[in-house]
């Protein structure tokens, strides 16, 4: 009732209050306002929107935080009495102050003057533009309600006081908590104090004789809103508009929407309860929520919702938490469904609809539209609603006998039925759903590009975009469903162009082959130079270039053409032929490195060759070696893919070559330094066209890694590997080619070893337990001690200590930015080792998190507290009759012994401990049971976990013996009795002891 009452009192404040505080007519609804995010009484501002009461300022926005003045409070009132009309009031009216005398406000100030709401401030003055504070805005209110200053003591010396303790009895403050009413009241709480006031009764005051003469008291006259606007508020839950209904209502006429009114409202002789039409069309996305409609009687005798108007738009209570997602949740295998309630601060339960027919709803597939409401405003989910659709083809559309079909759907939907109709024709793939017999329709388009990567069972990344697998149903017979398969002819290949299908959440359903894009000519510019005597205004010049088939050209430039394409990356220096000329190709031109010795496409024209820049060149340097079978380089910070259509461009002084694909390189790494341009197409996923190449050969030293779990598949000539992300004891984050089954699972310290193909393989260090390194081991925990050069690390709950020497030590939370960093306590790390003057050393550290995580312990329900990743616990258990009793999930428990503790390792998840006492009672008068049905029974002499729910129910249902009193535990009535048809069922809480109750017939 309070969120009710805060509901309407905030709408119709805001309907009053506005009206005077008006202004221009800019916002036409409350979602137009400019500022309706600084809103803080939001529902007050929309229905007074709704109730046409106020339309903003001229500037679109509402001003909440601004100020009211004594003269637009005049007017508020006004309205206020005048049921959000101006009163009728004559051109001649002229106010008795001073100071309001031509004034814009000055009629409405006259009005409330005559009737007592206001009084001047002295000296036959007003002062209409000073602000008005909370104190003085609700005497104001007081007075248009009926109350008397001279009795109630709202005048005089202490009206503040007296307005206040007035105010505050009659409910005007309510949802004003935090206001001081000797300030200056804000427009936003104006809004509520007014309608709290119009929900107010309105008074006068007669004897107890009902006259009006000897000793006068206030009598209610009804509340404002039904006197002065012959509105009703109603509130309730929208069940179905002209387009769905959830099951157990119907799809209303066009214009119509059902509302399940929560509280009946009483008006004339009649109320509006129950499942009623409204004259209302209210949006499908506010199904099953709560909303505040206004409604204006049409009869002043009974309600009649069919003929009934409603005002303005209906607008949801705050008692609402909608909730939508389309991610794929599992509520019996796995606590994705659990954990994604609690994040969202709900439990589960009410009812579930799917495509708004009653059904079960404990899971969701990815990409099918689930939304969690809770209309009570109590945290628990009311409906849970599945909106499953599919994609199709539309297989027919006859107009003239006004029907469509869809792929794999026998239905023939009449135009009449189907929602979005407009938008479809034959042959589109669309996504649709059918729902009170009703297909809504939406029109797909398709995504086209390219597989650049993919995981098996997961995702795949095309154009940049990493897909994962939709939930949907294909019945598209010509689209290919994507399940996360890449074996059979029929998946994505990394060669080919697809058209993508996708759900609303981007996930991918289907696809289809296209054709692939056109290839370009690459080359690389050896020579350039302008020719002898060229004219400055128009410079001609000569290029020499390798092309990619080995062969070595000279020619003319089209000088114009190529300048054009430069500008797009140097507009500063390529702005014009001559700068470019200059600039690029002119022998000790600024710019001219950047031109010569880089990696072009081109074309030619009848002017010479037209050459285009690939990448900017100051980003096209790699740090990584070039070697046979390498799956990807470093280049400019970003990691671009090599593979077998990469060509390589070498020049080794005046011998040049060329090579293609990966696997034709040498064994012989050429180092980083060697490379001097790479050209790469692609934004997310970088795949390397050509690489220039000055070569010389190579090695690479590094022989342990931090090596990142999870593998991407990619394919080297016909072969799939797996690539893995890795961190070099340099820092230096790279991409190891490693053969298909490798399968790390573990992220951590291993030794790599590449072979003369590229390929690497990869075997896990093992962790050490003592302190005491020996060659492949490494150091895995958290930093327990840190002191000086010496650090204790933490794992399996024993602590080592270890000198950190010359160790590097890198973030790697991150590898996407790897950084140096310095040590803290309570860092998780893993570190590889080496040897040095025949001991081995810590080498590098690497930092995989700066905070170790820490996860809760619980024993039997109840949090015992939070505890490290690695760090022995030991839990204080209640005394059992053996050891057995006592069970650990989550971890394993080492005190396999004690009866009164529980010890173990914490592990990265949540650890529950559970202890059973034996619960043992006399079963002739009562039995104990484990479910409030009293369907299972606990037959005497079980243990039980402490703290469990246990239920105990009479034997006789006769009323002298239907009853249960109990020794050693407290109970609780459940269920009461029913003479001779059903005994009470009461609940107790097993103790944390063995226990043997008594329970005795009443």
């Amino acid at each position: 009732m309070r969120n009710l009452k805060r509901a309407l009192s905030m709408a119709l404040a805001a309907v009053m209050v506005l009206g005077l505080m008006v202004v221009g007519a800019s916002a036409a609804s409350y979602e137009d306002f400019t500022d309706k995010d600084e809103i803080k009484n939001s529902e007050a501002v929309a229905t007074m929107v709704s109730l046409g009461v106020i339309s903003g300022k001229d500037d679109g926005s509402y001003d909440p935080a601004g100020s009211l003045t004594r003269a637009e409070a005049c007017t508020l009132i006004a309205r206020m009495l005048g049921g959000g009309k101006d009163p009728v009031l004559g051109s001649n009216i002229k106010s008795n102050f001073k100071d309001t005398q031509g004034h814009w406000a000055e009629t409405y100030i006259a009005y409330c003057a005559n009737l007592g709401i206001i009084a001047g401030v002295g000296n036959g003055n007003f002062k209409p533009d000073d602000t008005l504070t909370g104190s003085a805005a609700a005497k104001m209110v007081l007075c248009a309600l009926g109350y008397k200053p001279e009795f109630e003591g709202i005048g005089g010396a202490n009206w503040e006081l007296a307005t206040n303790t007035l105010a505050t009895k009659i409910d005007l403050y309510n949802g004003l908590e935090t206001l001081n009413p000797s300030a200056t009241i804000s427009r936003d709480d104006v809004a509520q104090l007014i309608y709290n006031g119009v929900q107010a009764q309105e008074v006068e005051y007669r004897n107890l004789q009902g006259d009006y003469s000897g000793t006068l008291y206030a009598y209610d006259q009804g509340s404002m809103l039904e006197n002065r606007f012959g509105v009703v508020k109603v509130t309730g839950i929208v069940m179905a508009n002209d387009e769905v209904a959830l099951a157990g209502s119907a799809v209303q006429k066009d214009g119509k929407s059902a509302i399940n009114v929560v509280n009946e409202v009483k008006y004339g002789s009649g109320s509006y309860t129950g499942l009623q039409s409204f004259n209302v069309d209210i949006d499908a996305s506010m199904i099953g929520q709560e909303v505040v409609i206004y409604v204006k009687p049409a009869s002043q005798l009974n309600p009649n919702p069919a003929s009934d108007a409603v005002l303005g738009t209906p607008i949801a209570t705050a008692n609402n938490t909608v909730v939508t997602t389309y991610a794929k949740l599992d509520g019996t295998t796995d606590p994705t469904w659990s954990k994604f309630l609690k994040d969202n601060d709900l439990t589960d339960g009410g009812k579930g609809y799917v495509n708004y027919a009653e059904g079960t709803v404990n899971s969701n597939a990815r990409g099918v539209e689930l939304t969690f409401i809770d209309n009570t405003g109590d945290g628990k989910v009311d409906i849970k609603l599945a909106v499953n659709k599919t994609l199709a083809k539309v297989s027919t559309y006859n107009s003239t006998k006004e029907y469509v079909k869809f792929s794999g759907d026998a239905t023939e939907y009449s135009f009449d039925d189907v929602m979005g109709l407009e938008d479809i024709a034959l042959n589109d793939y669309v996504l649709y759903y059918v729902a009170n017999g009703n297909a809504h329709v939406e029109k797909l388009t398709a995504v086209t590009a390219s597989l650049e990567s993919y995981k098996v069972g997961k995702s795949a990344t095309l154009g940049g975009v990493t897909y994962k697998i939709s939930g949907l149903t294909n019945n598209a017979g010509d689209l290919t469903t994507f399940d996360g398969t890449f074996d059979n002819d029929s998946d994505l290949k990394f060669e080919n162009t697809y058209d993508l299908y996708l759900d609303n959440d981007n996930n991918l359903i289907a696809f289809k082959l296209t054709e692939e894009s056109e290839n370009k000519d690459y080359a690389v510019v050896l020579d350039a130079g302008l020719d002898y005597q060229t004219i400055t205004s128009d410079p001609t010049g000569q290029v020499k270039l390798l092309l990619a088939d080995g062969t070595k050209v000279t020619g003319a430039i089209d000088m114009e053409a190529t300048q054009a394409n430069y500008k797009k990356a140097d507009s500063a220096n390529a702005d014009t032929v001559a700068n470019f000329a200059n600039n690029f190709v002119k022998t000790g031109g600024t710019k001219r490195s950047e031109f010569v010795g880089t990696v072009v496409t081109y074309t030619k024209s009848d002017d010479g060759y037209v050459l285009n820049y690939t990448n900017a060149p100051a980003n096209t340097t790699t740090t990584t070696n070039v070697v046979k079978n390498m799956a990807s380089m470093t280049v400019g910070g970003s990691n671009v893919v090599v593979n077998s259509s990469t060509v390589f461009f070498f020049k080794n002084n005046d011998d040049t070559s060329v090579i293609t694909g990966t696997g034709n390189l040498s064994s012989t790494a050429i180092v980083a330094a060697k490379v001097k341009d790479v050209a790469y197409t692609g934004t997310s996923t970088k795949v390397a066209k050509a690489v220039y190449i000055e070569a010389d050969p190579g090695t690479s030293t590094s022989s342990y890694a931090y090596v990142v779990k999870g593998a991407t598949v990619k394919p080297v000539d016909g072969v799939n590997y797996e690539y893995y992300t890795a961190v070099l004891n340099d820092g230096t984050v790279t991409s190891f080619q490693t053969a298909t089954g490798t399968n790390i699972t573990v992220s951590g310290v291993y030794k790599y070893e590449t072979n003369s193909k590229g390929v690497t393989t990869l075997t896990p260090t093992t962790a050490d337990v003592d302190g005491a390194l020996v060659k492949d081991e490494s150091v895995v925990g958290y930093i327990s001690t840190l002191s000086g050069n010496v650090i204790g690390v933490t794992y399996n709950g024993k602590e080592s200590f270890y000198t950190v020497g010359d160790a590097k030590v890198y973030n790697v939370e991150d590898t996407d930015n790897v950084f140096t960093t310095e040590l803290a306590k309570n860092q998780s790390v893993v570190i590889s080792t080496k040897t040095s003057d025949s001991k081995v050393v810590l080498d590098t550290i690497f930092v995989t998190a700066n905070d170790v995580s820490e996860y809760g312990v619980y024993l039997n329900g109840t949090k015992v507290g939070d505890y490290k990743v690695g760090q022995t616990v030991v839990v204080n258990v209640p005394n059992v009759a053996a050891a057995g009793d006592i069970t650990v999930t989550g971890a394993t428990r080492t005190d396999t012994s004690s009866t009164n503790t529980a010890t173990f390792v914490m592990p990265a998840g949540a650890v529950n401990v559970t202890s059973t006492y034996a619960l043992t009672y006399e079963n002739t008068n009562a039995k104990v049971y484990s479910d409030s049905a009293c369907k299972n029974e606990v037959a005497t002499g079980t243990k039980i976990v402490g703290n469990t729910t246990l239920y105990v129910k009479s034997e006789s249902n006769a009323a002298s013996q239907s009853e249960l009193d109990a020794t050693n535990v407290t109970l609780k009535e459940v269920t009461a009795a029913e003479d001779g048809t059903s005994a009470a069922v009461y609940s107790f809480t097993m103790p944390q002891a063995a226990t043997n109750p008594t329970f005795t017939q009443k």
